[in-house]
């Protein structure tokens, strides 16, 4: 596994696991979850492939 893809995968398991994603979805409406999740998901990937083109 690549560096890019280690980070990537360090930085979507910690927005997006259960305990994070129950504690967000108790707060906020499912669409506002919706795009925490997605945006975590994109944020996650870009700074993958970010570290990956940098290193």
């Amino acid at each position: 596994m690549g560096f890019g893809a280690a980070l990537a995968l360090m930085i979507s398991g910690a927005a997006v696991s259960l305990y994070a994603a129950v504690a967000v979805v108790s707060i906020v409406r499912l669409r506002v979850f919706v795009l925490y999740v997605l945006l975590a998901l994109a944020g996650a990937c870009m700074a993958g492939y970010a570290a990956a083109w940098l290193v």
